[in-house]
């Protein structure tokens, strides 16, 4: 939670919670009924939470009518190439198909839902919150899909602030780059099998589409077209990338070397989020069924004094089966 004291308005009231665990839905879940505030707002420990989010967000939340509102997860500066690249394929909305406005401070402020919002950077009415008893303890991760799609299913209004971000680092290494998009795919089909909600059908036709291309094209060879297509297309995109904004990769070689990279970086992105899919599919129904039980969790407590973080006491806290 780097920065975030530095990042608290003036004069506002604030208590920080981290819980300790191996479970970060009921983590959350037992720091927000444990708080006392009106509001609650979601961050990893990594996140730097820049000056000025804070306010903004609780500027929607003060709205009538107005139960969530988050803004983007943006990549900090970027201190290797690699780490840049990462950031940009995440950001792109070939790279991150109908959620990169979560990665990118894009369009107007808007009523939103889960396409847009991410947990990293979420402010929720805390009443709202716990009236909807929370995150589903059998999801991690899309436990922020989840809750949203129940939010709006209940009549509560969300909203996306592409101008309240927050950053954090894109410090991954290949296997974690791959996991990270295997992870989000497994995710996004375990939360269908969960509780599947009308806007999902798009991502089940993904994983049908791929199996059905591949049986398709050992007895149609035209079919292979789409092979070729989909490489222009992504280094068509590249380019776009590339040449979009100011960058750290150097002079034209440098720059020839950073489009093949990113290219393979898409094809890791989008085969590791098919086969996450594919995985989430054959095994998510397995989270249906998953025995919660009681369990101890340490949970720190903080106050803000002076823009810094000052320890308030620590405590073992009980969870039941939330």
């Amino acid at each position: 939670m780097k920065a975030l004291a530095k990042g608290i308005p003036a004069g506002l009231h604030t208590e920080i919670l981290v819980v300790t665990g191996l479970q970060p839905s009921r983590q959350r879940n037992l720091a927000a009924r444990t708080s006392s505030g009106e509001f609650l707002y979601f961050l990893d420990h990594d996140s730097e939470v820049e000056t000025g989010t804070i306010g903004k967000l609780l500027g929607e939340l003060r709205k009538p009518g107005i139960a969530a509102s988050g803004g983007p997860n943006l990549a900090c500066q970027a201190m290797s190439r690699m780490e840049d690249l990462y950031g940009r394929v995440f950001a792109s909305p070939f790279g991150s198909p109908m959620v990169s406005s979560r990665y990118r401070g894009e369009g107007e402020i808007r009523q939103a839902g889960e396409r847009d919002l991410i947990l990293c950077n979420l402010m929720v009415r805390r009443d709202t919150f716990l009236g909807l008893h929370g995150f589903d303890p059998r999801l991690y991760p899309n436990e922020e899909n989840e809750f949203l799609n129940r939010l709006a299913d209940s009549g509560g209004k969300a909203v996306y602030r592409p101008d309240a971000p927050i950053r954090k680092p894109r410090k991954y290494s290949i296997g974690g780059f791959v996991w990270e998009s295997f992870r989000n795919g497994m995710g996004r089909m375990t939360q269908i099998w969960v509780d599947i909600h009308p806007g999902d059908a798009i991502f089940l036709l993904v994983p049908a589409g791929m199996v059905a291309g591949a049986i398709a094209a050992t007895s149609y060879p035209m079919l292979l077209w789409v092979i070729p297509t989909y490489l222009l297309a992504i280094i068509a995109e590249n380019t776009r990338i590339l040449t979009q904004k100011p960058s750290i990769l150097g002079g034209l070689l440098a720059k020839a070397g950073s489009l093949a990279v990113l290219s393979l970086l898409m094809i890791l992105r989008h085969t590791s989020y098919g086969l996450g899919l594919l995985w989430g599919g054959l095994w998510g129904w397995k989270a249906r069924s998953v025995k919660i039980s009681a369990m101890t969790l340490r949970l720190g407590r903080y106050l803000v004094e002076r823009g810094r973080m000052a320890p308030a006491g620590e405590e073992k806290a009980e969870i039941g089966l939330q």
